[in-house]
C-alpha cells in the first residue's frame, strides 16, 4: 500500500509528473497481471471441468489464450496511453495519476474508492465501506 500524498509537483515540473506516471503505471499494471491471472486460472478450472477430449481440449485453452494474449496488449497499451506514455491531454494524465494514488493509498479491503472532487492539482476521495 502506497502513503497517501499530501502535495503534489508543479505543474512546470515535467520530470516529478514523469516519475509519478512511472510508478502509477507500474502500480496499476501490477493489479491488472494480478486479476488476469486469476481470470486464467477460472478459465482452466473450467476446461477441465468440461472433461473434453484432448483435440477439443487443446483447441479450446489456445483460444483462450489467444484472448489472453489480445487483452493483455490491450491492457497494456491502455495504461501506455492513460498516463501518458502515448500522446495524451496532460490534466488527463495528471488526473489519473492522482486517482490511482488514491486508490493504491486505501487501506486493503476498506471498501470502493469514490473520487468526490477535481479541481486543478487536487483529487478528494472518499472510501465507501
Amino acid at each position: 500500500m502506497q502513503r497517501a500524498r499530501s502535495s503534489w509537483p508543479a505543474h512546470d515540473n515535467a520530470e516529478g509528473w514523469e516519475t509519478l506516471a512511472n510508478l502509477a503505471l507500474q502500480l496499476e499494471s501490477q493489479q491488472i497481471d494480478l486479476d488476469e491471472s486469476l481470470r486464467w486460472a477460472a478459465t482452466v478450472k473450467l476446461l477441465v471441468e468440461r472433461n473434453l477430449p484432448y483435440t477439443e481440449y487443446t483447441a479450446a485453452r489456445m483460444a483462450a489464450l489467444t484472448n489472453r494474449l489480445r487483452q493483455r496488449k490491450l491492457d497494456q497499451t491502455n495504461l501506455r496511453y492513460k498516463y501518458g506514455f502515448k500522446p495524451r491531454s496532460e490534466r488527463l494524465v495528471r488526473k489519473d495519476i492522482m486517482i490511482q494514488y488514491a486508490i493504491s493509498a486505501a487501506p486493503d479491503g476498506a471498501g470502493e474508492l469514490w473520487i468526490t472532487s477535481w479541481h486543478r492539482n487536487a483529487a478528494r476521495a472518499i472510501i465507501v465501506s
